[in-house]
């Protein structure tokens, strides 16, 4: 298991968590991760590997903000309503910089200034930010109470941070503090999970393709986020980190995800091309890492399977309404063990249609029959083959061939899986 990111909870006056500080965490001794990489690599395990239940991911998730993560165009995928801003103290007060604060405030972004202590220089931060994260452990009592009497402060939301005994909560509270964050209150949570790479070199050629269109016979220039969709199932680690996002972004929560064509359409052309960078810069700062066998004859299997179900498919057009759920359905199977969880987990992190779900966790339904006739082929045992093909109306005897041609179609794809 991977140390992914922590969250740290932040109180109201009446003891409630009302938000998140997202931190970066890493299990490497000689970690020389930058700014804007840890807020990167934040940012994508949170969205990817989000699988606490209890967490209420409705409230605000406070992000840090280097420079050069400010003047990035990564805010295109954040939500105004989701994520404040948090500027770190290293960032220095320039033009460039307060035309871009005033323009995220124009979106309708929350500001926040991190650590403020005796000394700081940036008013102008000040003046555009929503709120104050006031250091207790880095002022005495003294400035902290001259702090919090400033005449700019009064419009602001002043939050206690790293308050570590009772006595600085009850000099909070006196002194009107709104929010309250630090080990007196709760340490920062660690989550872990499995971190698998992703194909760099399909990635790579999706987002080339995102970002040469195709054109109609009139000159209209368009995306087939269609023919997208079947690159990205080619991945079943894209395929899931894709799926993951498109439910963290997704704004109706009753549109159920029942296939990666409609996570990607749910995403649009460029949320998924800014994802796709941030995922694939992800993965370059992560190579050279221990990779693990397992993980990637696991990946192997999903890649075939998936393949083999178009080619059914192929051969069975009664089965192409399904297809979409059907390929979810045989990818889905096997992420209980490619990210070390139960199946009830995934599921539910992934917010699936019912048929899908019912499928995985209650062994009904046609796309079960399926995923029955997959399982029972890659495992040989032939009667159950036999029986699910009469129930579904696929030539027992095509089979053998039809799997084949499977294994040579996939060849390209693992043979680039076996050089990462």
């Amino acid at each position: 298991m991977n140390m992914l990111f922590a969250r740290q909870p932040i109180f109201n006056t009446e003891n409630t968590v009302v938000a998140y500080e997202f931190l970066y965490r890493n299990e490497v001794t000689d970690d020389i991760s930058n700014d804007l990489e840890k807020t990167v690599d934040v940012l994508t395990n949170v969205n990817t590997f989000f699988f606490d239940y209890s967490i209420d991911t409705s409230k605000k998730m406070f992000l840090n903000f280097d420079r050069n993560l400010l003047l990035d165009n990564i805010m295109d995928i954040l939500s105004p309503t989701e994520h404040v801003i948090e500027i770190l103290e290293t960032v220095e007060e320039e033009k460039i910089i307060i035309n871009r604060l005033k323009q995220l405030k124009r979106a309708g972004f929350r500001i926040a200034i991190d650590d403020y202590k005796v000394g700081y220089k940036n008013e102008e931060f000040i003046d555009l930010s929503d709120y104050i994260k006031v250091d207790f452990m880095a002022n005495s009592v003294e400035e902290i109470i001259k702090l919090s009497k400033r005449e700019k402060f009064k419009k602001k939301i002043l939050l206690a941070e790293k308050v570590e005994n009772e006595n600085m909560h009850h000099l909070a509270v006196r002194l009107n503090y709104k929010l309250f964050q630090g080990f007196y209150y709760a340490k920062p949570i660690v989550h872990k999970g499995n971190y698998i790479s992703i194909n760099v070199k399909s990635c790579l050629e999706i987002i080339r393709k995102l970002n040469t269109p195709d054109v109609t016979e009139s000159g209209e220039r368009f995306v087939d986020l269609l023919k997208i969709s079947k690159y990205i199932e080619r991945d079943p680690v894209l395929a899931f980190k894709v799926l993951r996002i498109a439910n963290s972004m997704r704004a109706n929560i009753y549109i159920k995800i029942d296939s990666i064509q409609r996570a990607v359409s749910l995403l649009g052309y460029e949320k998924l091309n800014r994802w796709l960078k941030i995922l694939l810069f992800q993965e370059v700062k992560t190579r050279g890492k221990n990779r693990d066998r397992f993980n990637k004859e696991v990946i192997r299997t999903i890649i075939i399977r998936t393949s083999f179900v178009e080619n059914i498919i192929q051969e069975n057009p009664n089965l192409k309404e399904f297809q979409g759920e059907i390929i979810l359905t045989s990818m889905i199977d096997m992420f209980d063990i490619l990210f070390d969880m139960t199946m009830k987990e995934i599921v539910e992190s992934l917010d699936l249609s019912g048929d899908i779900s019912d499928a995985l966790l209650n062994e009904k339904g046609l796309l079960y029959k399926l995923l029955h006739l997959l399982r029972s082929y890659e495992a040989g045992k032939w009667e159950e083959v036999d029986s699910m093909c009469k129930l579904l109306g696929i030539d027992y005897d095509k089979l053998p061939e039809i799997y084949l041609k499977s294994v040579k179609d996939s060849s390209e794809i693992v043979e680039d899986l076996e050089k990462t």
